[in-house]
């Protein structure tokens, strides 16, 4: 017989159990009853914490995203720091959160990888990464060390692509993936600007 443990904790015990099933048989081929079974509870336990599978597996993907999260929405906080700065910071946070990912799945099962976090996940981080990524680049645009005419959409697509990059073809080259963000968001470097003035 389980003792019965604080809610905070058993609701992460399901997370990251759920997690751990969804990488190994897949989302599709895990059930709620194959979690609380792995877990050793009543099935009941399980809706008391979350209302479907849906909302489990979006508990999953939230887990995995929330540091990173915060650390981008501190940093579009920082009005005050300079574009330059701001933007180095942004490749950082931007470049260790999917590197992280990389590395905590590694040598899992591809497929099953892939359908856990290719929608759902990609969805979320792309609009929380776009909406930042904007807001600076709008500072950028405004101090004029950014040239671009269609800021919101050329975020999306770029953010998208970076994603597919790591993601999917196992890219991991941070200084290409800054010389492409530079380039493709029109970003112009400090000795370009002042031939342009």
């Amino acid at each position: 017989m389980r003792i019965s443990k604080a809610l905070d904790e058993r609701k992460e015990e399901f997370i990251t159990v759920a997690e751990k099933m969804f990488l190994e048989y897949g989302i599709s081929d895990t059930s709620v009853s194959r979690i609380v079974k792995e877990m050793g509870v009543a099935q009941g336990l399980f809706y008391y914490y979350f209302k479907s599978k849906d909302e489990v597996i979006e508990a999953v993907i939230d887990k995995n995203i929330t540091g990173f999260e915060q650390q981008l929405k501190e940093l579009a906080a920082q009005e005050t720091v300079d574009f330059s700065r701001q933007f180095e910071e942004f490749i950082g946070i931007y470049y260790i959160a999917y590197e992280e990912l990389r590395r905590k799945f590694q040598g899992k099962n591809s497929k099953h990888i892939l359908e856990l976090f290719n929608h759902r996940f990609r969805k979320k981080v792309g609009s929380v990464t776009s909406e930042i990524l904007l807001q600076i680049i709008q500072r950028g645009i405004h101090q004029g060390k950014v040239r671009l005419k269609h800021p919101k959409r050329t975020i999306q697509i770029v953010v998208g692509g970076v994603g597919d990059l790591v993601l999917d073809y196992g890219f991991h080259d941070r200084m290409v993936l800054e010389e492409i963000l530079r380039h493709t968001l029109g970003i112009v470097e400090p000795q370009c600007r002042e031939s342009l003035d």
